[in-house]
């Protein structure tokens, strides 16, 4: 009879762990042996433990480790067990109180801005933290604009951080006159009218500011009232419209007179030849002061043989409501009275 025997089960390892995934912060300590055994009884029943060998690396982009648990039978046969440990990247870092966006005025923009901040939490190998400096995107001028600030860094995994601010920059202030002059009062004798330059500025230096210059122009003179209006506009390089003007009053405009008024006079009869001539008048001004012309009468009245009167009146008015008269009686005397001769 022939009895064949049959080799030993073949033993397993109790227990096997899992794959399994962690953090950063894993760290390489002693392994556990695992247990064996081919669960026979009595003589056949075999059973031990099998240390474990871990092999791989990790960093803070994360990484892989094997532990392999391997031992070989009686019979020469190789039970293994093999555990996969994969090491996630560290969590991404992020800026600490990044700015929102914002508005200021031309004259309130810093002359440089802050770094800003990095963390993303962890500590010892696994912390990612540091600071950047910003890189800024200046499109503004006095008129308004933009300013953008950029951070940006790349961790040791090659990932990306960023954050943007972007800064609505306002319209500088609208320039104002320097010193702009007032109203004026001289005499006739001082009047010109040469164009004057004043100076406009918001205060402001740099791309904030807005200034420059601009000369006079003068209205015509109002000789009823005595006043030249002196203007200066000007536009500024963002389209703000600038205006001043004063008024320059003439204080000694004189009134208009006749000039050589004829005297009354009295004519025979026969003497009358009445000549309509015209009559001329000023008020004697200098430059734009002065007011003159002439006018023809009026004739009034009449005569005869036995006399009469004729009137002449001169009336001339300044264009301003202020009227003067002249009047010339001619006083007619009655004719002689001829003879025959014989």
């Amino acid at each position: 009879q022939t009895i064949t025997i049959n080799p030993l089960e073949e033993p397993t390892f109790d227990n096997t762990p899992d794959d399994i995934t962690l953090n950063c912060d894993f760290v390489v300590g002693p392994i556990s042996d695992l247990n064996w055994s081919n669960t026979l009884p009595s003589s056949c029943f075999r059973d031990g433990t099998a240390p474990g060998i871990i092999t791989g690396s990790h960093d803070q982009c994360g990484g892989s480790y094997e532990v392999t648990w391997s031992f070989i039978d009686e019979c020469d046969r190789e039970i293994n067990h093999i555990q996969n440990i994969i090491i996630e990247p560290v969590v991404e870092a992020s800026f600490l109180d990044p700015p929102s966006n914002t508005t200021l005025s031309c004259d309130a923009i810093p002359s440089d801005f802050p770094d800003l901040f990095y963390e993303n939490g962890a500590s010892g190998f696994c912390s990612i933290n540091g600071s950047v400096a910003p890189t800024t995107i200046e499109s503004y001028n006095a008129c308004g604009g933009t300013i953008e600030n950029l951070w940006e860094f790349v961790d040791n995994c090659g990932r990306l951080i960023s954050h943007s601010q972007i800064i609505t920059i306002s319209p500088a202030p609208i320039p104002t006159f320097d010193n702009p002059p007032g109203d004026l009062f001289i005499g006739c004798s001082a009047i010109s009218q040469s164009p004057t330059s004043i100076i406009y500025t918001n205060g402001l230096s740099g791309s904030c500011l807005l200034s420059g210059a601009v000369q006079s122009t003068f209205g015509p003179v109002d000789i009823c009232t005595g006043e030249i209006v002196e203007l200066w506009e000007a536009i500024d390089a963002c389209g703000n419209q600038l205006t001043h003007s004063r008024s320059i009053f003439i204080n000694d405009i004189p009134s208009i007179e006749f000039d050589n008024i004829p005297s009354d006079i009295t004519l025979s009869c026969n003497e009358v030849d009445v000549m309509a001539f015209d009559l001329g008048y000023s008020n004697n001004g200098v430059n734009q002061c002065l007011i003159s012309g002439s006018v023809s009468p009026s004739i009034s009245g009449s005569y005869d043989e036995c006399g009469g009167i004729l009137n002449l009146t001169w009336d001339a008015n300044d264009g301003c409501g202020n009227s003067i008269t002249a009047i010339q009686v001619i006083t007619v005397t009655r004719s002689e009275l001829q003879f025959f001769s014989s």
